[in-house]
């Protein structure tokens, strides 16, 4: 048991940091005659961390600009995608992405983390990387995955766990994003070998800070990859994914590479557990999945997948954009101190009642009409530095919903209230579920 003594004293450390965190700021704001966003800088409690609703109750005490003491940082949270989206567009070169520096494994880093004239150049890039692939083409393929994945499932004893499902769940993307991303089947030989690399690179999704253990990860990673472009992409065995995209289009660099390598990381990660996510949301309505069932085959059962899969992402697992200030602003009256945090709250301004009529109901029927706007929903991002893969997202979800509904029924045998996972909130690890194979399955 850690010495209570130990953790006295390491509280008290983090408490004055805070406070001359505080003072510093404070006299830099009375010096630019501006003040700080309202707020007042505390350490957040587990249990006021666990209430996911925490911000928008701050929001709505203080207006839609405040400032948190977040992760150990001085953050100003803005709440509402139009006055996001502005802060952004009005602030362009004055703060950065406040994600995880991949600079060190392969140069420039992620797409996410670069700025001007980099990102500008490698963005061009990888738009016209994906252009290149029909994911229409892979449907018969990604749905092939998805069946055998629940049909496994249903034949397990249950009631299955969380962990059980969510696993399951991890191995049909990561099957369905080495295909698409890399051109790597399941019968290739580096096809396992390069899953075993990706659960030794990043076992829990991707890391805060890149140490040596990931550093020698990438590289065994590395290796593989080019491995499979020798001989496999080399012997024009693959044309239908975005590495051989890259490939055909001329010599691709490291930084190409590496974003792809990350790319597919990123994507299993985050795809597995928007399935999740979606099946926990569809287990507290059970007349949706009928639905789909019912919808004729073709755009119309598409049509009604897709819009499950969007207000899933409405409705959970995007949370924020993060950026870092690099200079001192100002912004709707309020200063930003340079090298503070700002966080964007895509998802408590998915929750404003103004944009969307019961905003904590489930409620697919919201995405059949009129296209959503930028400044209402934003699970994949703003503007410049929107992900690529959004749309990739969608669609292979949709398939998810649609296989789901035409393989499995469940009963809900345990559940609980979400929890703060590292990223974002996720479904309560006490979920568990008896599956059932429907019988013309």
């Amino acid at each position: 048991m850690p010495d209570n003594h130990l953790i006295g004293l390491r509280r008290l450390g983090k408490e004055l940091h805070l406070r001359r965190v505080t003072l510093q700021h404070g006299f830099r704001a009375a010096f630019k005659g501006k003040p700080l966003p309202p707020g007042r800088l505390r350490i957040l409690s587990n249990t006021a961390l666990a209430d996911q609703m925490l911000l928008i109750k701050e929001s709505e005490r203080l207006g839609p600009i405040f400032k948190v003491w977040w992760g150990g940082k001085f953050t100003t949270c803005i709440v509402g995608h139009e006055i996001g989206r502005k802060f952004l567009n009005e602030n362009e070169g004055k703060t950065r992405a406040a994600t995880t520096d991949l600079s060190d494994l392969f140069p420039f880093g992620f797409l996410r983390a670069m700025e001007g004239d980099t990102h500008r150049k490698y963005r061009r890039i990888f738009i016209d990387i994906f252009k290149g692939l029909n994911l229409a083409d892979h449907d018969a393929f990604m749905r092939s995955v998805v069946r055998k994945t629940l049909v496994g499932l249903s034949r397990m004893e249950g009631p299955l766990s969380a962990a059980t499902i969510t696993h399951a769940f991890k191995k049909a993307t990561t099957e369905i994003q080495l295909r698409l991303i890399l051109g790597v089947k399941r019968d290739s030989p580096f096809y396992e070998p390069l899953e075993n690399a990706y659960n030794e690179y990043a076992p829990n999704g991707i890391f805060l800070v890149a140490k040596d253990k990931h550093r020698a990860a990438y590289k065994r990673l590395r290796t593989i990859v080019g491995q499979v472009i020798e001989k496999e992409h080399g012997e024009g065995k693959d044309s239908e994914s975005l590495l051989a995209i890259a490939l055909a289009k001329g010599d691709p660099d490291e930084t190409v590479i590496g974003n792809l390598i990350q790319m597919t990381e990123a994507s299993r990660y985050d795809l597995h557990g928007l399935w999740f996510w979606i099946m926990n949301m569809l287990s507290r309505d059970p007349s949706i999945l009928p639905r789909v069932r019912a919808a004729a085959a073709g755009p119309e059962r598409r049509a009604l997948a897709r819009s499950m899969a969007q207000e899933s992402l409405r409705m959970e697992q995007s949370e924020f954009i993060h950026r870092a200030t690099t200079s001192d602003i100002v912004f709707n009256g309020f200063f930003f101190p340079k090298d503070t945090r700002v966080r964007i709250c895509v998802w408590e301004g998915h929750r404003d009642a103004n944009k969307f009529v019961q905003p904590s109901t489930f409620d697919p029927t919201r995405f059949l009409g009129e296209k959503q706007s930028m400044d209402a929903y934003a699970p994949f991002g703003m503007d410049k530095h929107r992900c690529l893969g959004g749309d990739w997202t969608i669609e292979t979800s949709a398939v998810f919903i649609e296989e789901l509904a035409a393989t499995l029924d469940w009963e809900v045998v345990a559940d609980g209230p979400p929890v703060r996972g590292v990223f974002h909130f996720e479904p309560s690890s006490a979920f568990s579920a008896r599956l059932k194979l429907l019988e013309d399955a």
